[in-house]
């Protein structure tokens, strides 16, 4: 299993666990690390990126079990550039603080907030302050993710960013309403805005694992919802 900041995030959540966590199709036998069937299971056709852009996922409590999860994909391409921490309405994660404060990043929401940056925006204030563009998705429903942009205190006064026009492909959940993107979809919108071959290598690994995450349910690509 990958040592990375997700799995322990997992690890952390299973030992707090009261009872058993049972995802739909708890029957199937699941990969440990990729959680996909293990007839379809995708560890070995990943290639670990570098990026010029680091992200800081906040994971809902609710989504750190899940194995549609999306993005933890980002700790297996982009384990480098990746942390992964459990939200919290009021008490900001374990290390995070000092990360949020560090001079030498620039810290963005990823929310349409009314005041959103562009991409474009962003990427030029980054290089005129010479700092680290870094990026924090809220990782959850769209509800829970409305939720935690509005009443997170320690978040509040980061400025946000506008995601790229793109069409949602996850086959996995049901969008809330048009526009709505994964986790991992969000990302690979805005990393092709400033790098393009971490884009495409989220891309590639995103498309395998919705096609594998299909086919462990038994169902054909073309009969996914």
């Amino acid at each position: 299993m990958p040592d990375h900041s997700y799995h322990s995030l997992r690890q952390a959540r299973l030992a707090r666990a009261t009872k058993p966590f049972n995802a739909r199709g708890a029957r199937l036998i699941r990969c440990e690390c990729c959680l996909l069937a293990v007839e379809y299971c995708i560890c070995g056709q990943v290639t670990p990126t570098d990026s010029c852009v680091d992200w800081f996922v906040l994971m809902h409590e609710d989504e750190v079990l899940k194995p549609t999860n999306t993005g933890r994909l980002l700790v297996d391409v982009l384990p480098r550039n990746t942390q992964v921490f459990q939200w919290a309405r009021t008490q900001a994660p374990e290390g995070i603080m000092s990360l949020l404060s560090d001079p030498r990043r620039l810290v963005v929401l990823v929310f349409p907030a009314e005041d959103a940056l562009m991409p474009e925006e962003l990427q030029q204030q980054a290089q005129l302050h010479n700092r680290r563009l870094t990026l924090i998705l809220l990782d959850g429903t769209w509800k829970q993710a409305r939720k935690m942009f509005n009443r997170t205190p320690w978040l509040a006064g980061l400025p946000a960013v506008a995601l790229p026009h793109q069409a949602a492909h996850y086959a996995l959940r049901k969008a809330a309403h048009s526009g709505c993107l994964s986790t991992a979809e969000a990302a690979i919108g805005l990393l092709a805005c400033w790098d393009p071959a971490a884009s495409q290598a989220l891309q590639a690994y995103f498309s395998l694992f919705n096609q594998s995450y299909v086919l462990s349910r038994g169902l054909r690509p073309e009969d996914s919802p």
